[in-house]
């Protein structure tokens, strides 16, 4: 049983639907529905869906560039400082995206290690300039 602010309870149920093959479950408390992933590979589609438009994405990639270029000046300085720069820095580049382009809220706030490996999949399919052919294959629309 969670309690919110005020004072009221908020009760979980917990409801499991089949579309086609597949079979998803949610968990619903009051009117918000969160959906609960068995895997990575049953995320990745809902996280590429997340990121649909072409600029969200590339805050994503110049955040976790920024964030892999801070670590590597943590190691070479011998400051961790540089890593909670990095962190924040990235964070704070893909939650503006989430905000003015997409207009969603952050996976991480819902799937946070599914959302950070989600992050570095991406990255590398747009440094490998693989990401066009992804979302064609999971028929994701390309804005």
């Amino acid at each position: 049983m969670l309690k919110a602010r005020s004072s009221s309870t908020i009760n979980p149920t917990f409801n499991s639907i089949r579309l086609s093959s597949a079979r998803f479950r949610f968990v619903t408390y009051n009117s918000f529905v969160i959906r609960q992933f068995k895997s990575f590979d049953e995320f990745w589609p809902f996280y590429l869906g997340e990121h649909s438009k072409k600029a969200t994405r590339a805050f994503h990639f110049g955040g976790t560039s920024l964030l892999l270029i801070l670590v590597c000046a943590s190691i070479a300085f011998r400051s961790p400082v540089f890593v909670a720069y990095g962190v924040a820095s990235a964070y704070g580049l893909a939650w503006i995206s989430h905000f003015f382009f997409e207009r969603n809220r952050p996976a991480t706030f819902r799937y946070p290690l599914f959302s950070l490996i989600g992050d570095f999949k991406m990255y590398f399919f747009i440094a490998s300039g693989r990401m066009t052919g992804e979302l064609s294959r999971l028929k994701i629309p390309i804005a």
